[in-house]
């Protein structure tokens, strides 16, 4: 019986605590909607796309200069490898992976009342301007994901260049056994 009791009420405690953490994010979410945030974490990944691809694109050509290899701009395995490397790396955050970052700390040592004025005061006017001024600042937030994300990059890049010797010998162990 005891353990039926104590049962009902942990379902209790935890249904309460549940709805309350249901309530807490979806105020947070009206939060980060007024802020503008995630079309802030949009907008940088679009950007850091561009970055990496001309990254990329850099890289590309010195990896082929330094591997030496006179066919490989016009070889189609080099090509097709070297694609699928970039739509990795060119996808490395998405807007939903910062936002989900941002809203687990997001808020972590304000009570909901606190929450509530937050939300108040970004659906006010000068909260709005508060926003504009944010998202003039996301500049420096810009300039530490593309940094984070060439060093995410540097072991696919490694990867790319073994798979690229890879090719290259086996195209001269084929040519060799003719």
């Amino acid at each position: 019986m005891k353990l039926a009791v104590s049962f009902i009420l942990f379902a209790l405690i935890s249904g309460t605590a549940l709805a309350d953490d249901t309530a807490r994010n979806q105020k947070i979410a009206e939060i980060i909607k007024a802020q503008g945030v995630y079309q802030q974490f949009d907008d940088l990944i679009q950007q850091s796309k561009v970055s990496t691809n001309k990254f990329l694109d850099e890289s590309y050509r010195k990896i082929l200069n330094d591997l030496n290899a006179a066919n490989a701009r016009s070889n189609p395995k080099f090509e097709a490898a070297f694609r699928r490397f970039s739509d990795k790396a060119a996808n490395l955050w998405t807007a939903d992976d910062l936002l989900a970052v941002w809203t687990k700390n997001y808020g972590r040592n304000l009570s909901d009342s606190e929450l509530d004025q937050i939300l108040a005061y970004y659906q006010s006017p000068v909260g709005r301007k508060d926003v504009a001024a944010q998202q003039s600042a996301l500049a420096g937030l810009s300039r530490a994901l593309t940094s984070e994300s060439q060093a995410r990059l540097a072991p696919h890049v490694r990867a790319l260049t073994d798979e690229l010797k890879s090719i290259i010998a086996q195209e001269q162990a084929a040519v060799k056994s003719r």
